[in-house]
């Protein structure tokens, strides 16, 4: 897909998890992307829910599929892997969807990481 030049707009980036997912591999995505945005591309995270849960008072209810036209990373744990072993990477408005299973999800973080960092292309 692409992603919209809305993206790139503002100091903050919404990092969007599901409250319900416990996954040591989540975890170490979540934090790596985390790290990177703040340190690396220089803007501001702001924690976000990808839906309603009491884990989420006080959190931004945001996903790809209902942006409000903010930059979202969302995370989502799944059992998609692609032939090259890592998970699935999504361009969708301005939202970024990281996918993968396990340490899959992990590789395909590092790959956007790369990315952004201009590392490869």
């Amino acid at each position: 897909g692409t992603l919209d030049q809305a993206f790139n707009k503002g100091e903050i980036v919404y990092i969007a998890i599901s409250p319900e997912t416990t996954n040591k591999y989540y975890t170490l995505s979540l934090s790596e992307l985390n790290f990177n945005i703040i340190k690396g591309i220089d803007r501001n995270i702001e924690a976000a829910c990808t839906e309603n849960n009491s884990i989420c008072d006080n959190r931004t209810i945001i996903s790809c599929e209902n942006t409000q036209g903010k930059p979202v990373v969302e995370l989502a744990l799944t059992n998609y892997t692609n032939s090259t072993g890592s998970g699935k990477i999504e361009f969708k408005g301005s939202c970024i969807r990281i996918s993968g299973q396990d340490y899959e999800l992990v590789k395909a973080v590092d790959k956007v990481l790369l990315r952004w960092y201009g590392i490869i292309k």
